[in-house]
């Protein structure tokens, strides 16, 4: 079973997002901002996916990269946005394995993750 990490600050979106992919039968937590993440850094070792907003309530992607690369988990990293700002869009591009731009069909963003599992 894939067990993902799902960093979504929108407070609909978010918890959406973790019912699909349960529904899917994937292992999933919610982290809502940077400070959940940076304080519980360590469960991330456990974790085959980890799916990240751009923009959170107290940080970036950029934060969060930083500090998921860390632990050499880049190479495991989906990055959603709506940004539409180019830096950002090319920092993506460049530090997470796939960017998904908002708004997505989740069907999508399931073919992503099963492309990563069967990699795995």
């Amino acid at each position: 079973m894939v067990n993902i990490a799902v960093i979504e600050d929108d407070m609909v979106l978010g918890p959406t997002l973790v019912e699909l992919l349960l529904l899917s039968n994937f292992k999933v937590k919610l982290y809502t901002c940077f400070a959940q993440v940076k304080s519980a850094l360590n469960e991330f070792k456990d974790y085959d996916l980890v799916i990240s907003d751009f923009y959170l309530g107290d940080g970036t992607f950029r934060e969060v990269s930083s500090e998921l690369d860390s632990l050499g988990l880049l190479g495991r990293t989906i990055c959603m946005t709506a940004a539409s700002a180019e830096e950002d869009l090319s920092f993506a591009r460049i530090n997470a394995s796939q960017l998904m731009l908002k708004p997505f069909r989740y069907e999508n963003l399931l073919r992503l993750i099963n492309s990563y599992a069967v990699v795995q």
